[in-house]
C-alpha cells in the first residue's frame, strides 16, 4: 500500500514524554511570554527545503485506533509536520503538544492556524478564514467533512478576505498575543495564507506525488474501520483542537531531529497565569 513509510514517522514522531507522564506535572495554561520562550529557546536555524503546506500521508489515519487503545490522555504529544498533528492530537487528547519540523515555514504556518483556530465560531468559519472563501450556508453542525468541503467547493477565492485574514492573524498573534515576530515573519503569514486562498481546499496538496489528496480529499478519509477521524470531522474534534490554542498548549518549534538542541535535554515548563 502506498505510503507505509507513515508508520516509521509516526513511530518516531508520536510519543509520551517520560520526564512528562505525570498528568499532574503539566500546566493546563502555558502564558504568552512562555510560549514565545520555549519557540525561541528551542528553536534551530531553519532547513531549506521544497515548500510543503499540508501532508502527503494518505493513511495518516490508519495508526489512530492503535494510538486511541493505548495512549493515556493529559500526556505530552511529540509531532512534525502539518495539519495531521491536530487530528492525532484529537485522537489522544494531550495536554500539552509540540510541533518540530526543520522548516521555519511550518513553525510560521501553525502560528497562523494558532490565530485562526482562537478566531473560528465552528469548522465552517475556520475553513472560510483558512482559504480566503465566503462561508457557505447553510451548514448544520453535524455536516460531514466532505459534505462541508464540498460546500465550498463552488466558493471562489475572495481577495478581500483574504487581506481582512492576514490583519485578524497577524494582529492576534502581535498585538494579542505579543508575540514578537520579525516583518520577514509577517511577510511569511500573507505569503502562506495566499498560498491557500490560490489553491484552495480541492486543488492544495503535498508535495510529491501529484496523485497525492487534496486538502479535502485528506480530511474525508477515514481509518480501517472507515470511520472519519480527522480534526474536521466533526464539530467534537474541531473543538478538542481549538480548546489547546488559547492556552497555547500546542508549540511549534523549528528542529532538527538529527540537531543538538530542540531534542536535547528537557526543559520545565513554567505554569501560565
Amino acid at each position: 500500500m502506498r505510503k507505509r513509510s507513515l508508520m516509521l514517522v509516526v513511530a518516531t514522531a508520536l510519543v509520551v514524554l517520560p520526564l512528562w507522564t505525570r498528568a499532574e506535572t503539566l500546566p493546563d495554561t502555558v502564558d504568552d511570554k512562555e510560549f514565545w520562550r520555549l519557540i525561541t529557546d528551542l528553536s534551530e536555524p531553519g532547513g531549506r527545503f521544497q515548500q510543503q503546506f499540508m501532508s502527503n500521508e494518505d493513511s495518516f489515519q490508519f495508526v489512530i485506533p492503535g494510538l486511541k487503545a493505548n495512549t493515556q490522555k493529559n500526556g505530552v504529544y511529540l509531532g512534525v509536520g502539518s495539519e495531521q498533528n491536530f487530528t492525532y492530537i484529537a485522537a489522544i487528547q494531550p495536554r500539552v503538544s509540540f510541533i518540530v519540523d526543520i522548516r521555519h515555514d511550518n513553525m510560521i504556518e501553525h502560528l497562523i492556524y494558532k490565530a485562526i483556530f482562537e478566531l473560528a465560531l465552528d469548522r465552517a468559519d475556520f475553513l472560510s478564514r483558512l482559504f480566503s472563501r465566503k462561508r457557505p450556508s447553510p451548514l448544520e453542525a453535524n455536516t460531514t467533512a466532505k459534505a462541508l468541503f464540498d460546500a465550498f467547493q463552488p466558493m471562489e477565492p475572495d481577495v478581500s478576505i483574504y487581506e481582512q485574514n492576514v490583519r485578524a492573524v497577524t494582529d492576534r498573534l502581535v498585538a494579542i498575543h505579543k508575540f514578537p515576530l520579525t516583518e520577514a515573519d509577517k511577510a511569511d503569514v500573507g505569503r502562506i495564507l495566499n498560498a491557500f486562498r490560490t489553491a484552495g481546499p480541492y486543488s492544495l496538496k503535498g508535495t510529491g506525488d501529484i496523485t497525492n489528496p487534496t486538502y479535502a480529499q485528506l480530511m474525508a478519509m477515514t481509518d480501517p474501520a472507515g470511520k472519519n477521524e480527522s480534526y474536521l470531522a466533526s464539530e467534537e474534534n474541531f473543538r478538542l483542537v481549538q480548546k489547546l490554542q488559547p492556552q497555547n498548549a500546542i508549540i511549534p518549534v523549528t528542529g532538527d531531529f538529527a540537531g543538538e538542541k530542540t531534542l536535547g535535554e528537557p526543559r520545565p515548563i513554567s505554569q501560565g497565569s
